[in-house]
């Protein structure tokens, strides 16, 4: 079937073999090029369109069925996007579970920006996979691994009017600054921990950025030990960790 105009958080996935190829039906026509394929002998195609995002592995996958044949088997092989859609959901759990935060559409950019190009390789239907994205392939096959990389952020910790070198009851303020691919990010938790509360306390140990990407903690030297020490200031987000070590002194 083709896939329509789709809602922009919708992420309509399709199948492809075990060879990195999609799988067609006998006619299949593509609307976004204009062509058409046949391949005779083909039971089932998968979903095409301008509206297909990425393709998944939906052909030969093991999975569990009903044993009515009564063969003590419990594992068959089945092919259909009823296989290929619940790995690019799961795929989005993955990223979730990450990025809690992220709205539907950047999860569904993440899926296509770390997707593959495997009609590159495999040279399969030039004539009518010059576009990226594509009526078969979408943006390209899923992969996770990219996905994730392509969705990190990154971190950096300042002491803000401080050269990190506090004495007993003197107080510093910290920015810690998340961006992702340069840009700032907004509504993101994190976390600040000293590495020993007993010396350095940190008074507002959870914040969100703002829209400028900061997120803001104070810290303060509880102790007036005689003995110097260097304490590590540690901050959380997401899967972003950066650190920032401070003097402490009498």
């Amino acid at each position: 079937n083709s896939i329509g105009p789709a809602l922009e958080s919708l992420i309509a996935v399709g199948a492809t073999d075990p060879r990195d190829m999609v799988k067609v039906a006998a006619f299949y026509p593509l609307p976004r090029s204009g062509k058409e394929l046949f391949i005779p002998g083909q039971t089932w195609g998968s979903g095409r369109g301008p509206a297909v995002s990425v393709v998944a592995p939906g052909v030969c996958i093991v999975s569990a069925r009903n044993n009515s044949a009564g063969d003590g088997s419990i594992l068959g092989l089945f092919s259909g996007t009823s296989f290929a859609a619940p790995m690019a959901a799961a795929a989005a759990a993955m990223l979730l579970s990450v990025h809690p935060s992220a709205e539907p559409a950047e999860v569904k950019t993440w899926l296509q920006d770390g997707a593959e190009r495997p009609w590159v390789s495999l040279g399969v239907y030039p004539d009518i996979l010059d576009d990226e994205p594509n009526d078969l392939y979408g943006h390209g096959r899923l992969n996770v691994y990219q996905s994730l990389l392509t969705s990190r952020i990154d971190m950096q910790l300042t002491a803000m009017d401080s050269e990190n070198a506090l004495g007993f009851e003197e107080e510093a303020f910290v920015e810690a600054l998340i961006t992702r691919r340069g840009e700032p990010i907004a509504g993101v938790a994190v976390r600040f921990i000293s590495e020993n509360e007993d010396l350095l306390k940190v008074k507002w140990p959870t914040a969100i950025t703002d829209d400028q990407g900061r997120a803001f903690a104070k810290v303060i030297v509880i102790s007036d030990s005689a003995e110097p020490a260097e304490i590590e200031l540690r901050a959380y987000a997401e899967d972003a960790f950066g650190r920032l070590g401070f003097r402490v002194s009498q």
